[in-house]
Parts: structure tokens; C-alpha cells; sequence
């Protein structure tokens, strides 16, 4: 499932396939579920943050507690699924980090209705002592 998911994060980084009608947003609150944790981590994230021109920055409570910001590219790929790709401060205590950074590639689907929707995120590997996570974000169209 890792080189699946990592062959996929290539394909689309190389292809461009960064779709130029993709809608900002502002995001408000996020919760996660973190698959056969060997600890107790942090599943409200009461995040805030906006994604422009495919470009998300958010300020959460990451899973271990602790302040991040997460900067990632947005890559639409069919259906209202796409792929997240970038990094995210904070994560001190994750197995790969370099100064509390981590990289982020997240499987995304994103639902709306009007202006307002979800976005569902799948990441198969968290490095926060559990096996993956799947997470949910609300948002607002602008």
C-alpha cells in the first residue's frame, strides 16, 4: 500500500495535474481517527485555515498536542478525490522528522454542497505510533 500510494504522489507531482478551476476555501475544525495506535493521540484538531489557488495553509493541534502549521499543494484528480502533498511543523516527537518537520501526503475526498463541505483525508502511515489515520475537515467556498 506505501509504494502505491508513493508511485501515485510521483505520478501526479510529475504530471501537473493541479486542477487551475480548484475552489479556495476556508477550513474550520478537524477531527481524525488514527488506526491501531500504540498511544493515546490527539483526534481534535481544531484546525483553521484556508486553501488558495490549490495551496492549503492551516494551524492545528496536531496528534501529539502540540501547535503546527501545515503548507501543502493540492493535486485534483478525478471525482472529487485528490491528492495532498507538502509539510507540517510540530512533530518533534514523529519517527521521521528534520527539526519538527514532517512531510505530509494525504489521499483526499472532498464533498460539497453549495458552499459548504468536507474534505475526508486517508494518510496509511501517521508516524505517531499507529497505522495510518483517516480525517475530516469542514469548509467554506469563496
Amino acid at each position: 500500500m506505501k509504494t502505491s500510494l508513493i508511485g501515485l504522489v510521483i505520478w501526479t507531482l510529475l504530471s501537473g495535474h493541479a486542477n487551475a478551476e480548484t475552489q479556495n476555501k476556508i477550513f474550520i475544525g478537524g477531527w481524525s481517527h488514527h488506526f491501531n495506535s500504540k498511544s493515546s493521540p490527539n483526534e481534535v484538531h481544531n484546525n483553521l485555515g484556508v486553501s488558495y489557488r490549490s495551496w492549503d495553509l492551516m494551524y492545528f493541534k496536531n496528534s501529539y498536542s502540540k501547535p503546527s502549521i501545515m503548507m501543502a499543494k493540492n493535486f485534483d484528480l478525478f471525482w472529487g478525490i485528490g491528492v495532498k502533498v507538502g509539510a507540517a511543523s510540530g512533530y518533534q516527537k514523529a519517527k521521521y522528522n528534520a527539526w519538527g518537520v514532517v512531510p505530509v501526503a494525504q489521499l483526499t475526498y472532498s464533498v460539497s454542497v453549495g458552499a459548504v463541505g468536507v474534505e475526508l483525508g486517508y494518510v496509511p502511515y501517521s508516524g505517531v505510533k499507529s497505522d495510518g489515520l483517516v480525517s475530516a475537515s469542514f469548509f467554506v467556498k469563496f
